[in-house]
Parts: C-alpha cells; sequence; structure tokens
C-alpha cells in the first residue's frame, strides 16, 4: 500500500517490483484505467519507451485529486497475456475488486488493506506458464457496499470507520471516480508541449478525472485548455486556419473580434481584457 501524509501532491507513473517470486512494473494506466485522478508524465519505461499516465495521491485533495492511498495485490499485476485479456473483457475483475486493486480518499500509512483470504486459485497462462485467468471470477468482484473507500484507517473484515466502528456505505468522502467540483489548477500559467502519441490533449480535456497544466499535443494538432476544458486546433497560417485556434508561437487561443467561443470556454485571447499568459512553458 502506498499512501502520501502530505499536503503535496505526488504523480506515480510506475513502479519496479522484485522480488523471489515476481519481477514486474506497475504502471499508473492501471489506476487512470480505474478511475484514480491522473496526468501525463515525461517518464518512459523499457525498451519501447512507453509513457504511461501518472496518477496523484494528495494528503487533503485541495486541488481536486480523488485519492491519497492505493493498494494492490502484487501478483495480479504480473502482465501475462490471459491475465490482460481477463482484465479487457472483465475489468470489474480489476476495478471493482477492492484486494486486487483500490484507491482510498483517506487512507492513513500505517493502516491495513483488505486481502484475499483463503488465496485466489488462478488457471495456467497460455502463453507464459505463469499465473492466468482467475479461476473463480465471481469470486473477486467487490459485493454492493462491501468497502467504505473513505475510511482513514482499514481494520480488516468490512471497512470501517475509525469514528463510527461500524461498516458503512461511502458517503461523503472526497473518494469518487470523478471529481464533483472542478478545482482551479495550481498550474494555470504553465504550457506543456509534446510531440508523444501516448499524450493526448483530447483525452485531457474529455477526461472527468485529469489533472494538470494546459497541453499542446503536437501529434494530434490540438490544445487543451484545462481550466476551462476547452478543446481547440493549433493555428496554421499555410492552411488558413487563424482563428479559432491556438497559435503556438505566441502561446495565444485566437479568437475572431466578436466571436462567440466554444460553450463554456472561457475566453483568453490577444486583444481581450484578460489574456492568459503563460510563464512557464516545457517541450517534452
Amino acid at each position: 500500500m502506498l499512501s502520501n501524509p502530505d499536503n503535496d501532491a505526488i504523480c506515480i507513473s510506475a513502479i519496479y517490483i522484485t522480488d523471489a517470486k515476481v519481477n514486474t512494473v506497475w504502471m499508473g494506466d492501471v489506476g487512470h484505467r480505474c478511475g484514480m485522478s491522473w496526468g501525463l508524465s515525461q517518464r518512459d519505461i523499457g525498451e519501447k519507451h512507453s509513457r504511461p499516465k501518472c496518477v496523484r495521491l494528495d494528503n487533503d485533495g485541495t486541488s481536486g485529486i480523488n485519492a491519497q492511498a492505493m493498494s494492490f495485490h502484487i501478483p495480479d499485476m504480473v502482465a501475462n497475456p490471459d491475465r490482460l485479456a481477463q482484465y479487457n473483457e472483465r475489468p470489474e475483475s480489476l476495478c471493482s475488486s477492492t484486494p486486487r486493486f483500490s484507491f482510498w480518499g483517506d487512507l492513513l500509512p500505517d493502516s491495513a488493506i483488505p486481502i484475499f483470504m483463503p488465496e485466489l486459485e488462478y488457471e495456467k497462462d497460455s502463453t507464459h506458464g505463469g499465473l492466468g485467468r482467475d479461476k473463480d471470477i465471481d469470486r473477486v468482484i467487490d459485493s454492493k457496499g462491501e468497502f467504505d473507500k473513505g475510511v482513514s484507517m482499514y481494520l480488516g473484515g468490512n471497512a470501517k470507520r475509525a469514528d463510527s466502528g461500524g461498516s458503512v456505505i461511502p458517503t461523503g468522502s472526497r473518494f469518487s471516480t470523478g471529481r464533483k467540483r472542478r478545482a482551479r489548477s495550481e498550474h494555470l500559467h504553465t504550457l506543456i508541449v509534446t510531440p508523444y502519441i501516448e499524450h493526448s490533449a483530447r483525452e485531457l480535456c474529455e477526461s472527468d478525472t485529469s489533472w494538470g497544466p494546459d497541453t499542446v499535443s503536437l501529434s494530434e494538432e490540438l490544445f487543451c485548455d484545462m481550466e476551462t476544458r476547452g478543446l481547440f486546433g493549433l493555428c496554421n497560417e499555410a492552411t488558413g486556419v487563424t482563428t479559432n485556434c491556438f497559435d503556438l508561437a505566441t502561446e495565444t487561443l485566437m479568437l475572431p473580434q466578436g466571436g462567440i467561443p466554444q460553450p463554456g470556454v472561457n475566453i483568453h485571447a490577444r486583444g481581450l481584457s484578460v489574456p492568459k499568459i503563460y510563464n512557464s512553458t516545457s517541450y517534452w
């Protein structure tokens, strides 16, 4: 289990796990898939230089981050082909299996975590011969209300709140698969420009759980304003695209004079009274 007791958020893109039985890498893409607050990361992993998303852990949740801690069952994170196929076919066998993988709104570092008792049984992987699919997939999936992801301490058995001593269904905690409010970004005046295909401006803007600076995806030729979730193409004089677009050279959102912006998008453009100014630009 990993828990961040500090008010400064951290973002985890990968965890390398090695012992006598397991040699694997946990990727932030797992947390993203299961609903954790996430962002882009520069880290590349392995010979193929894959660039997983990073997932965020934060103690106070002031930036809208939905987890302080996460826990996972290490053997189930080994990426054998049959196991990955099961997770794709039955995502609830990963994301709705608390002892297998979970994120927690307020779980403290000294807490215990749920475990499988008795131990799970697996089919043999047809490719590598290791752990494959679950023999009893329904056994690993949580029943409704079985665990409270808002607890600060897990006391064994069902999750219990330390102040009540009884099992409860999650209510009022910041644990959520989506943010109930849009937090004002601490990276309001930061811009990221990335060439990597894994870094999608469209995905950032359309996700309910993404977090981070405004981003230009060169591979998509798109700009995402993370404050407003406005998505715009890049300006290109050669093709005549000069309005309703983001000018990368001047780092300015260009809207037509007197024009109407996209619904719900604040106006940050040259010549307007409140332009957005970037104090820091990072080229990845």
